[in-house]
């Protein structure tokens, strides 16, 4: 076999540097995933990457203070669709069509749509920045345990609570 001459051109950065996490973590606020992001060739690769995230690394290090730069990217990206999901919720064109006849109709793949993309952002939200995330603690024993209630179910007995206190107060006919 034989030996390599000079340097070799190719291969991915394995050394953090400032330049390198910059770019990076403003790839991740431009909406790109951290899986896109790992497949470009100028790029850290994946392990590389997992690698700076999960070391304890000495003060000075750059990878020390990548890791308070991913922090605060994650928080804004989090932030970012929490945005998204406003405009998603806010956009209303396309959400009724004609029938045959003219009538208006909705619109339910639209509709459908729109829902499943604000539940994926809704679940990402939730992973990034987990004090926005729906849990109840139940006390009573040594831990908490956390309960997930879906939106819907925790409005549902909302609206039964109020519908059983309007019964319970209202006026009776004479």
């Amino acid at each position: 076999m034989a030996a390599r001459k000079g340097k070799s051109k190719g291969g991915r950065p394995t050394v953090c540097t400032p330049e390198l996490t910059h770019v990076l973590c403003f790839r991740l606020l431009d909406g790109e995933s951290l899986r896109s992001i790992c497949t470009d060739q100028a790029m850290p690769a994946r392990q590389t990457l997992l690698n700076w995230l999960s070391g304890s690394w000495p003060e000075g290090d750059p990878r020390r203070e990548f890791l308070g730069q991913y922090a605060r990217a994650r928080e804004v990206q989090a932030e970012l669709y929490a945005d998204d999901i406003i405009e998603i919720a806010d956009a209303d064109d396309d959400d009724v069509l004609e029938d045959a006849k003219g009538n208006p109709v909705p619109n339910t793949a639209r509709l459908n749509r729109d829902r499943l993309k604000i539940d994926a952002r809704k679940w990402v939200i939730s992973r990034l920045l987990p004090r926005f995330a729906k849990k109840l603690a139940l006390e009573g024993g040594k831990t908490p345990i956390p309960v997930d209630l879906p939106v819907r179910e925790m409005a549902r007995s909302q609206a039964h609570w109020n519908l059983r206190q309007t019964q319970l107060t209202a006026p009776t006919a004479p």
